[in-house]
This record gives structure tokens, C-alpha cells and sequence, in this order.
């Protein structure tokens, strides 16, 4: 890292392995490796893979994750050993990526504050939790912390662009909705007037776009019938429909999203507005106890201040602080126009980043913060 000596990248790159292996360690010996409802989509999927069939419904989504089961079944793993093999590998990618964001962002904002925020990602459990199931979550968060680092190393580093665009192409092979995330890469990088990097990673976001579609990879149907009940979260809560909402017909989501603005607009607006609040403070009985419920709520909203607080007080990282706001914008975003998991997970992709950014808002609240990096290492 430029500017600062070796022993000082080495101890805190050291506290920062020490601090994920604690954290994950722990998780680990907690439960171990898991499997959700879910994971049984992504074996099958993986199984059938291997035995030359074709992929069935939403077995088809997810190749980045199928691919590599299926590879593990065909080392001769049994289950139990590919769930831990995979398991390990998805808390070694954590624990690269929060490498990674430190020496990214550590020249930005200071080491101190670069270092608090890797701390803050890897001792999270419900951030770092989802890395022991079987599950593209836990790969996906890992990847999109990889996107905001290299993204933020391109204008420094010339081997970043090559980072960017595999951790972004593996981010959209992993969740279908993972090709939005380039966006705010994408604006940061035409603010940094880097457009050659515009270019290529606006054709790998329209490559993803165009491959693997995100409407048409939920189904566009499941979509409408889920608009029609007034779905919130996924198997659960749900706002009751206005009359005559059936009788609606429409030839996909994006029709049937314009004729409910014309017709129902504030039904419209209160069903988007709380599945924005459900994602943003995911507090969800009775999946958790109560103490849960109440303590993930004040969680989430101290990110958000200290964040908020972070981009605030860093005047000269503000470009920076966009970007990560921007993922959480895109999480919005989709969680509005689709449906909110009740577990949670769907936040977790943006608050892996902002929990970066929240470091950065430590740093300015402790004695001497704001000193930031030396003019120039921009």
C-alpha cells in the first residue's frame, strides 16, 4: 500500500484474519456448515447437473453456485463433506474480501478508519452467519465487497479492472439481480472519468442484463400473483388488495406495475414502502426471539447514523461513500418492486459494504479522527 510501511499493512491485515477466524470460528462451532430450505434447490440443481439433465425452474438460477457444487459432487464428496468444503471456501472468500476493502480503502479514508470497517464486516454474525449455509448469499456479499474494492482500486491499480469485471460477472452469475450492482460502480468510475473502465464494465452489465434477466428469472408470473395478493415478505405478511385488483390483466410485471400506479397508486406506494421498511430493519417474528427482533432493528438503524454520519464528516471521500450508498440504493430499489426474504438476507448484500463505511464513522467519532490519508493518494 503506497506510502505505509510494510509492518503496518502486515499487523493490520493480521488483526483483521484473527478477528474473521474468531468470528467465523465461532459461527462455526455454534452449528457448523447448514443447509435452508433453499440449499435443496441448489443440490438438486447441482446433482442434476452432473447427471447431463436439464435444469427446472428456479434450478436454473444461480449458475455461478450450481456449477461449483456440481464439481464438488464430482470429486466423490459425499454431502456432508461438500456442504463443509463449501462452507469453508465461501468464509476464506469473506475473509479475502475484507483484505481486499482494507487495502482499497485504506489509502482513501486512513488506515484506522479502513480497518474499523473490516472489523465491523467480519465480526457482524448476521453479516458473516450466511457463509455456513448453502446458500449464493454468502458468496454473493463477499463478491460485491470485491466490486466495491476493485472498483475503488481502478484508478490506482491497473490488475483492478480485471478484478472488477470477475467478481461482477460472478456476482451476476450468482444472484439474477446481481447485474444491478454494477450501476453504482459504473457511475463512480464515469465520475472518475474513467471510460475506458465505463466501457467494458457497461458491457458486462449488459451482458448479464440480457443473459440472465431478472424478471424473467423469478417468473414474471410469480411476480403478478405476488402483486395481486399484496405480498410483503415471502410467506408471510401481506397488505390486503384493493377491490377490483383481480380483475386487472396484464402481459407481464412492468404492465401490471403501470396499470396499479394508475388505478391504486397509494395502495401501491404503502405495499413498496413497506417492503422498503422490512428490508432496511429485517426484525421478522417468529423466525427469531424476541430480544432478536428488538436488538436488529437499533442494529441496523446504528449502521445507517454511523454511516451517515461517516459520509458527513469524510468531505473528501464523499465520491467514495456514494458508491456504497449506491448498493444499498439498488437493494431498495429491487426489494420494492419484488418481495423481502424473511430472514433477512436480502439487506445483507448492501450492509456488507456499509459497514465499511459505518467504520469510517468510528473513526471520525474517536479522539483524533479526521486526519484521513495524506493529500494525494487518491
Amino acid at each position: 500500500m503506497d506510502g505505509e510501511p510494510s509492518s503496518v499493512l502486515a499487523r493490520d491485515l493480521a488483526i483483521l484474519l484473527l478477528a474473521g477466524v474468531l468470528s467465523l470460528g465461532a459461527l462455526w462451532l455454534a452449528g457448523g456448515p447448514r443447509l435452508a430450505p433453499d440449499s435443496f434447490r441448489y443440490l438438486s440443481a447441482a446433482q442434476r447437473i452432473n447427471q447431463d439433465l436439464p435444469l427446472m425452474g428456479q434450478q436454473r438460477l444461480a449458475p455461478g453456485y450450481t456449477h461449483p457444487l456440481a464439481w464438488l459432487q464430482r470429486r466423490g464428496l459425499e454431502l456432508t463433506a461438500g456442504i463443509q468444503v463449501a462452507a469453508m471456501a465461501q468464509c476464506l472468500l469473506s475473509l479475502a474480501a475484507a483484505g481486499l476493502a482494507y487495502l482499497a480503502l485504506a489509502p482513501l479514508w486512513g488506515r484506522r478508519a479502513a480497518l474499523l470497517g473490516g472489523l465491523i464486516y467480519l465480526l457482524l454474525p448476521n453479516l458473516q452467519r450466511w457463509n455456513l449455509y448453502i446458500l449464493s448469499d454468502g458468496p454473493a456479499n463477499s463478491m460485491l465487497v470485491t466490486v466495491m474494492a476493485a472498483t475503488l482500486l481502478v484508478p490506482r491499480r491497473s490488475w483492478a479492472l480485471a478484478l472488477l469485471l470477475a467478481a461482477g460477472a460472478w456476482l451476476g452469475l450468482l444472484r439474477s439481480e446481481g447485474f444491478l450492482f454494477l450501476l453504482p460502480p459504473l457511475i463512480y468510475l464515469a465520475w472518475r472519468r474513467r471510460w475506458p473502465a465505463v466501457g467494458v464494465v457497461a458491457a458486462l452489465t449488459a451482458a448479464l442484463a440480457l443473459g440472465q434477466d431478472m424478471v424473467a428469472a423469478a417468473g414474471s408470473q410469480e411476480m403478478m400473483n405476488h402483486l395481486r395478493r399484496g405480498v410483503v415478505m415471502w410467506g408471510m405478511s401481506s397488505l390486503a388488495p384493493p377491490p377490483g385488483l383481480d380483475s386487472l390483466t396484464a402481459a407481464g410485471p412492468a404492465h401490471f406495475y403501470w396499470l396499479l400506479a394508475v388505478s391504486h397508486p397509494a395502495w401501491l406506494l404503502k405495499l413498496m414502502a413497506l417492503r422498503v421498511f422490512w428490508l432496511l430493519f429485517y426484525a421478522y417474528p417468529p423466525h427469531h426471539p424476541l430480544w432478536y427482533s428488538v436488538a436488529a432493528p437499533g442494529l441496523a438503524l446504528a449502521l445507517y447514523l454511523l454511516a451517515a454520519w461517516g459520509a458527513w464528516r469524510g468531505k473528501r471521500q464523499r465520491g467514495e461513500a456514494c458508491l456504497v450508498w449506491g448498493f444499498l440504493a439498488v437493494a431498495v430499489v429491487v426489494a420494492a418492486l419484488t418481495w423481502v426474504a424473511s430472514d433477512g438476507r436480502f439487506l445483507t448484500r448492501p450492509l456488507c459494504c456499509l459497514a465499511f463505511l459505518a467504520g469510517l464513522g468510528v473513526e471520525r467519532l474517536l479522539p483524533g479522527g479526521g486526519a484521513g490519508p495524506a493529500p494525494g493518494k487518491r
